[in-house]
């Protein structure tokens, strides 16, 4: 292991300047980072369906009604997967 002596300056002082170099650099790193947002997944009325094991019609007054939120393209109509997962609910044991 190779030895470093450096004149003039403390062995604390030296800890502290270069903590605070890596620190900085650390958040120069961190600054051009983006946080990743999950990818929202479209579910088809049919996939919800078979996902809750409902009919279409049923889906469709869920849809009228506000419980779920339909998103549409052209003719096609999709639910965001994170929509129905947070409609979910648990049940409590009676």
């Amino acid at each position: 292991m190779k030895r470093l002596e450096i004149e003039g300056i403390t062995k604390d002082e030296f800890q502290e300047l270069l903590s605070k170099e890596i620190k900085a650099a650390l958040q120069e790193q961190l600054k051009d980072l983006k946080p990743q947002q999950p990818e929202e997944k479209y579910l088809s009325r049919a996939q919800v369906c078979e996902m809750l094991g409902i009919s279409l019609v049923t889906l469709s007054n869920w849809s009228k009604s506000g419980i779920l939120k339909p998103r549409g393209l052209g003719n096609r109509v999709f639910y965001l997967q994170s929509d129905i997962q947070k409609k979910l609910v648990p049940i409590s044991e009676v």
